[in-house]
């Protein structure tokens, strides 16, 4: 049934990529909102480009994606019967699947146009913690217990509308990971520490949610004694300069000049040590102003740019995800392996 005035909302897609047209980035289109008719109809002209078109009516929504300007009929969009209750659940569970009543909770998520969110809570007797009347995007939660256990899990963000299932967090004996930062003067360490991320995707130049667990570097060693068991994406903050030896991305099978792969290491139960190669790092250090007088509080964005067939001469930064454009980019969430920000100080200097 056609329904009548429907809150009907156009933006760039940001993250299509339609080899078939001929699309400039126009980065000053602003999303449009209209309104639908008697007939359910709605009508706007524009450019050749990818769009997302959503729809809004009495609490139900529904979106598409689309290409202007290919051979295409009418835009088809259909409500569902119900409204979306927008509730995301988590649930933490023991080794046997038993809830976990208690258990102290960690969550970051995406929210479409309203960047990253966080969330702390404790869940309840049936081991659920729930987020209520936001729509969340990809997520990345952690869980941890009173007796040490924890663990974590992550969402990718969905495609469509429809209901999403409960992010189970199954807390198990902390694992922990350690070694030793070899190859590196011991004088570019000091005051360094090792981060251990949970991600929502081990992916460079993709969009990314994580959550780090962090180990100060003492006389060249680190120690996590917390870390649960899983996959994680190894960075070394140092201020004197010292960074982790990385293997350039591959890119069907190739490597890519000017990128970097993250270094995963995988913690199975019972721990891990792992010996990490560092190096010498390079510097970018420099001053932002406004009218002559330095700015505090700025926050400068850096990218390893890879240079590759499609931007040959590397990226141009928008002050977003660099990646094509990630659709993800208003979660303002990077790969911490590949990207870097840092805010200014109170001289409006900053240094990476």
């Amino acid at each position: 049934r056609p329904v009548e005035g429907a809150e009907v909302r156009v933006e760039l897609d940001r993250g299509g990529m339609l080899p078939e047209l001929a699309i400039a980035d126009d980065r000053a289109m602003k999303a449009q909102t209209l309104r639908t008719d008697a007939e359910g109809a709605f009508a706007l002209d524009l450019p050749a480009g990818p769009y997302r078109v959503s729809a809004i009516h009495e609490g139900r929504s529904t979106a598409q994606r689309i290409a202007a300007g290919a051979a295409r009929g009418p835009v088809l969009l259909v409500l569902p019967e119900k409204a979306a209750s927008d509730v995301f659940a988590v649930v933490v569970k023991d080794e046997a699947g038993a809830p976990v009543a208690g258990a102290s909770l960690e969550l970051v998520a995406g929210v479409h146009r309203d960047g990253v969110r966080s969330y702390d809570g404790v869940t309840g007797e049936d081991g659920r913690y729930e987020v209520r009347g936001v729509a969340l995007g990809a997520v990345c939660a952690r869980a941890w217990t009173e007796d040490g256990r924890a663990g974590w899990a992550a969402q990718r963000a969905p495609w469509d509308s429809r209901p999403r299932a409960a992010l189970e967090v199954t807390v198990t004996a902390a694992a922990g990971l350690q070694g030793r930062l070899v190859g590196v003067d011991a004088a570019l360490l000091e005051d360094a520490r090792l981060e251990a991320w949970a991600l929502t995707v081990n992916v460079p130049y993709w969009s990314a949610l994580g959550i780090p667990w962090t180990a100060e570097v003492a006389d060249g060693r680190y120690r996590f004694d917390a870390l649960p068991p899983g996959s994680y994406a190894l960075t070394l903050d140092a201020p004197k300069g010292a960074r982790l030896a990385t293997e350039p991305h591959r890119w069907g099978g190739q490597p890519l000049d000017n990128s970097v792969e993250p270094l995963v290491v995988e913690v199975p139960p019972g721990g891990a040590t792992r010996d990490l190669a560092a190096t010498a790092g390079a510097v970018i250090e420099g001053l932002v102003t406004r009218e002559g007088a330095p700015v505090e509080g700025a926050l400068v964005r850096v990218t390893l740019a890879p240079r590759t067939s499609n931007y040959p001469d590397g990226f141009v930064l928008h002050g977003v995800n660099v990646w094509r454009l990630d659709s993800a980019l208003e979660t303002f969430a990077d790969h911490p392996s590949s990207h870097w920000r840092v805010w200014t100080d109170a001289d409006g200097r900053y240094r990476l």
